[in-house]
Formats: structure tokens, C-alpha cells, sequence
């Protein structure tokens, strides 16, 4: 399949010098290869595994940067091939031009063509994503969980919502601030990171929420350990907040039932900061 796309940006190339208005054919016969083979080549990598989100992101990038430059090469020989047929026909200083302004156009082709192709890749990602978490958070609490947080909603007055922006890790992905935004209610725990999606959790998803300090300030924040077998292992969220602090605004949202006060008469034992087992 790679291979026949690299025949289709060959001869893409080649049938420019045919058309007229050579410089402005190429800049266009371009982009269509680049973008064909950045983006197919996504999907063809999503098709081998069908648990997409496992493929490495860096991976993924180098694949899409490597088919870039394989297409770009393969232009500047092309052109400089187109060059030589110039200099038979009209002389060496129109070759000369055709070898500076050509390649240029090549190269600006080259980047509009990987973005194009980065954006179907995005798309692509996402919609992944979406269909996993649709497949595996469908599921509501039973009967019996709905008549204990209507309970507990009764006895104590929860903040309606928090939002925090920040950054994330999960697996080999690493956004930094602000590209990730974590919204906890009393229903959800949801964390939207740039480029990867919203990752949802209920309160029976999430096992454990600690702080987590990797460089104080700069590296710090809350480990979410969870049960969704879809989504990495390991997802922290990165903030600026003293994560000690963030845990009680958690549990301010009334998010899980296993932290709710007691009742007036019973004994009273206020959770632990990151005590969430």
C-alpha cells in the first residue's frame, strides 16, 4: 500500500512538467501526495492493532515525518530531473531559477501536505477515543448506588463543579499547562487532553486519587488510579495547585460516595487527604 502511494506521488510529480503553468501545478500536484501518504499511512497503522491508543504518539510521528521526507526527497530529485529537461530546452539561467524556486514550492508543499496529513491523523485519534469510551463508560450506576447518593446528597450540600487547567501524562503522552483541563463533579471525573480526548470516569472507575510530586511546582499534581481497562494504566494530572488542596476540592464535589459525612448521631471520621482506597 506505501509502496503504491509512493508511485502515485512519483508520477504526480512527473506529469507537472506536462501542464501549463509548471510552479503553480507542482506546488498543488504536491500537497495532494503528502497529505495521501501522511494520512493513509495513519490509517494503516490503526488497522494493524485495533487497540489503537497503544501505538507510542513519538511513533506515530516519526512515521508520519518519515513518509514526509521520503515524499520530499523524491520531489527534489524530481525536480532536479526536471531542471536538466529545462536546461536542454531553454538555456542554463531559466534552469538555474527552476532549481531554486521549485524546490522552495516543493518544500512549502511538503509542510502544508504533513500538516494536512497530522490533522487526519488527530481525527482519527480522537474518534478512536470516543468509540472506546462509549463502548466502556455506557454503563450507570444500579438502583441500589443511585438511593445512596441521593442520600448523601440530602445531608450535605456539594460544590456544584470544579474545572482546573493544567497538564497531563497518560502512557508515553505528555501535554504541558494548559493543554488539559480536568472538570470533576459529583457525578464524573472527566479530563480532556489536547489532541487525545476526554477520558471519563464515575466514581466506581476510579480506585485511588494520590498526590503526585515529581519536581515541586513545576511537577506536580494527582495520580488517578482507575479500573478502565481501555485507557493507560498510569494518568496524572499536572497543576500548579498544592495537590493536597485539590484532593479536598474533590472531595468538596462529593464525586465518590465512600466520602460523604456521616449522618447527625453517627461517628463522625473525616478521609484522609489521598486517602481514597
Amino acid at each position: 500500500m506505501r509502496i503504491f502511494i509512493h508511485i502515485i506521488s512519483a508520477f504526480g510529480a512527473i506529469a507537472v512538467f506536462l501542464i501549463p503553468g509548471m510552479n503553480l501545478s507542482l506546488f498543488l500536484w504536491n500537497i495532494l501526495p503528502f497529505a495521501t501518504a501522511s494520512g493513509l499511512t495513519e490509517i494503516i497503522n490503526r488497522s494493524r492493532d485495533s487497540s489503537s491508543q497503544k501505538i507510542p504518539f513519538s511513533l506515530k510521528m516519526c512515521n508520519i515525518c518519515g513518509v514526509t521526507g521520503f515524499n520530499f526527497l523524491q520531489s527534489f530529485f524530481i525536480t532536479a530531473w526536471i531542471t536538466d529537461f529545462s536546461r536542454i530546452k531553454t538555456g542554463a539561467s531559466t534552469a538555474s531559477l527552476a532549481f531554486i524556486f521549485i524546490p522552495a514550492y516543493s518544500l512549502t508543499a511538503g509542510i502544508i501536505g504533513s500538516l494536512i496529513g497530522f490533522a487526519i491523523g488527530i481525527i482519527i485519534e480522537k474518534n478512536t477515543y470516543k468509540r472506546e469510551k462509549i463502548v466502556k463508560n455506557t454503563g450507570s450506576r444500579n438502583e441500589k448506588e443511585q438511593k445512596i447518593s441521593r442520600q448523601a446528597i440530602s445531608n450535605k450540600n456539594f460544590t456544584d463543579e470544579i474545572s482546573i487547567r493544567g497538564g497531563a501524562r497518560t502512557g508515553l503522552f505528555n501535554v504541558t499547562f494548559p493543554f488539559a483541563k480536568l472538570i470533576i463533579s459529583q457525578n464524573k471525573l472527566e479530563l480532556n487532553i489536547f489532541i487525545l480526548g476526554k477520558f471519563i470516569f464515575s466514581s466506581k472507575d476510579v480506585i485511588s486519587i494520590e498526590p503526585y510530586v515529581l519536581i515541586p511546582f513545576l511537577g506536580q499534581g494527582i495520580k488517578i488510579n482507575h479500573s478502565v481497562k481501555s485507557y493507560d494504566s498510569e494518568i496524572i494530572f499536572w497543576t500548579f495547585n498544592n495537590p493536597q488542596e485539590l484532593i479536598e476540592k474533590i472531595n468538596e464535589t462529593g464525586f465518590s460516595d465512600k466520602f460523604y459525612k456521616p449522618l447527625d448521631g453517627q461517628q463522625k471520621k473525616s478521609p484522609k487527604i489521598g486517602d481514597w482506597k
